[in-house]
């Protein structure tokens, strides 16, 4: 992983950076190394009142004078550097991504954990009546949130909004939203069919 360098304007030190952002934004700031940093807060640095305590009547005049209080364009901008930096140095995750992996194991935990409290996703009760009819019209038995629960596969950590067990069917209903997550739809429709071994069949709001 490459690393970014600067020496701090105080004591001299190298300070090493994850990202080139941020030492470009530690150079705007000219901000020193975390042990200048530390001193300065142990020492009390040039704040008057380090060791000191507002008394509660001051808090009140405060916090009344920043209800009121603006702050100019750049003074935001400074706020947003300041908070952005910090969310960022602390941020160990920064322009890293979780593998397709380590998503299906957090998901398949998250699932499980649900299930096993007894716990269930919300559904549709327009796509229970619309599964249950097909079903009928059909002749299949599935098994949805309405008459049993949805068919929870716990190895994938997925529900199917039917399943005929007998006949090894699966069934979803997709609502006119679906057309934003087909890609994802189409992935996980693709585990449950190679798992189970099933028929899939896809109704549509």
């Amino acid at each position: 992983m490459e690393e970014y360098k600067r020496i701090c304007p105080k004591c001299g030190n190298e300070i090493v950076y994850k990202t080139k952002k941020i030492l470009a934004k530690s150079i705007k700031l000219g901000k020193p190394c975390q042990s200048c940093v530390q001193k300065v807060a142990k020492s009390g640095g040039k704040n008057g009142m380090y060791g000191k305590k507002h008394s509660e009547d001051t808090k009140k005049k405060i916090k009344e004078k920043r209800k009121y209080q603006k702050f100019s364009k750049e003074t935001r901008d400074k706020m947003s550097i300041t908070h952005k930096l910090r969310l960022e140095e602390h941020n160990h995750w920064l322009g890293r991504k979780h593998s397709e992996e380590s998503k299906k194991k957090m998901r398949i935990v998250g699932a499980n954990r649900i299930n096993e409290n007894g716990w269930h996703p919300s559904y549709n009760v327009t796509a229970c009546k619309e599964i249950e009819k097909y079903g009928n019209d059909n002749g299949y038995n599935f098994q949805h949130a309405m008459n049993g629960g949805e068919f929870f596969i716990e190895e994938l950590g997925y529900w199917l909004d039917g399943y005929d067990k007998e006949k090894n069917v699966g069934i979803e209903y997709y609502e006119n939203a679906h057309k934003y997550f087909m890609e994802k739809d189409k992935i996980r429709i693709n585990e449950i069919k190679k798992l189970l071994k099933c028929k899939m069949i896809i109704i549509k709001e």
